[in-house]
């Protein structure tokens, strides 16, 4: 009896082995992630707010000209910034102004936390916010600053322009936790956007995507950029002129909203997402686009007001 089983199992495997083999599972469909809570701030001290549905207006100021820039370190401690050395404090519940400390128009703000915030602007103003008040790191009035972001309260880089002698350059500066440094300067070039998945990747936008790999800053492509930011190193998003939305697949640079394509705006300012299948980008006209993983749409914004940055807290 063995001997027959044994020949009959040595059958069924030899059988078996010629039989092509079964492929896996598909893994199960990932749960998209939505932001439910997004801020986007413009012209005329506009600030929207979007609770995951629907955006509306949660500040409407015409004493402030512009509010330039939007972070938080969560959904209760908000900073916006803007022209006159504005900046606006969200609590989760109010927005309320807090003592700058300068006059001059702050356009970008980032920070490690809640109580180590960076705000950059014209006149090579550096602002920085400790918990309890404002400071002012830095000042050159030969140059302005447009964006600042970092990976660490002693790793943070700030991207700006400069005029003279009828050459435009950019600059970028680098903090490491103790002083500014210049780290980068290019002529003929503008920069404006900046943002980075980890110390040793970091792209800055302008007229140019430049990236930095920890050691150096190297060109990867001519553009017309304002904004950047990304979900990972190979996910990508830089926005700009003519309403156009360019995607880094950790090689390629490629066109997701072609100019004017389906009736989008003339300009794109700002771009924030809670993931590489929920993303926001906002400007003119009070424009808000967003990205579901396949397709850019328009979402209804409430608002005309021109509007230059978003941000959102990532679930």
């Amino acid at each position: 009896m063995r001997r027959g089983w044994t020949a009959v199992c040595v059958t069924i495997l030899l059988a078996c082995s010629d039989a092509t083999p079964l492929a896996p599972p598909p893994p199960p469909p990932r749960a998209p992630i939505t932001a439910t809570n997004a801020f986007a701030v413009g012209m005329q001290g506009t600030i929207l707010h979007y609770d995951g549905t629907h955006w509306t207006q949660q500040l409407s100021d015409s004493t402030i000209w512009t509010l330039d820039g939007v972070w938080g370190s969560a959904a209760n401690d908000v900073f916006a910034v803007g022209s006159g050395g504005t900046v606006l404090h969200y609590d989760g519940t109010t927005w309320s102004p807090q003592i700058s400390n300068t006059t001059t128009r702050l356009n970008g703000v980032w920070g490690s936390s809640g109580n180590d915030v960076f705000a950059v602007g014209d006149q090579g103003t550096i602002m920085h916010y400790d918990g309890t008040s404002w400071v002012e790191q830095m000042r050159d009035t030969t140059f302005f600053f447009e964006g600042v972001w970092g990976s660490s309260a002693s790793n943070v880089f700030a991207v700006g322009n400069a005029y003279s002698n009828g050459v435009w350059s950019s600059l970028i500066f680098h903090y490491d936790g103790t002083s500014w440094t210049t780290q980068q300067v290019a002529s003929n070039i503008w920069l404006f956007g900046l943002w980075g998945s980890s110390a040793s990747d970091v792209f800055a936008v302008g007229d140019s995507i430049l990236h930095y790999d920890g050691t150096s800053w190297t060109p990867q492509r001519i553009s017309e950029l304002y904004g950047v930011w990304g979900a990972a190193s190979h996910d990508v998003f830089a926005v700009g002129d003519y309403a156009s939305v360019m995607h880094y697949d950790g090689t390629t640079w490629t066109l997701q909203i072609a100019p004017g394509e389906g009736g989008s705006p003339w300009e794109f300012d700002g771009v924030w997402g809670s993931s590489g299948s929920d993303v926001f980008t906002v400007g003119q006209g009070g424009s808000i686009w967003h990205y579901d993983g396949t397709t850019w749409s328009q979402q209804t914004a409430g608002s005309t007001d021109f509007l230059w940055s978003v941000w959102g807290v990532r679930p």
